[in-house]
């Protein structure tokens, strides 16, 4: 499957036929996160894994993230 190619990835899925389709996504912008933590990334997702130790990350806003997400699904990570 190319995944640069819509068609190449429709035709694949439509041949196996999955039961479960999870579309990850990762906040990349590693100079900015140590500064800037970005809780937009978090608008309309399903669910948040946080797993970093970074400073900015230690002490989330768990209120501001839970209006962001569709359902408030957390699941924190860490060795706190």
């Amino acid at each position: 499957m190319d995944l640069a190619n819509p068609d190449s990835i429709r035709r694949t899925v439509r041949e196996i036929k999955p039961t479960l389709v999870v579309n990850a996504v990762a906040y990349t912008a590693v100079d900015k996160a140590e500064s800037e933590p970005d809780y937009d990334a978090l608008k309309d997702v399903d669910a948040m894994i946080l797993l970093t130790e970074w400073m900015p990350f230690r002490h989330p806003d768990f209120d501001r993230i839970k209006t962001l997400l569709k359902q408030p699904v957390i699941f924190d990570g860490r060795n706190q």
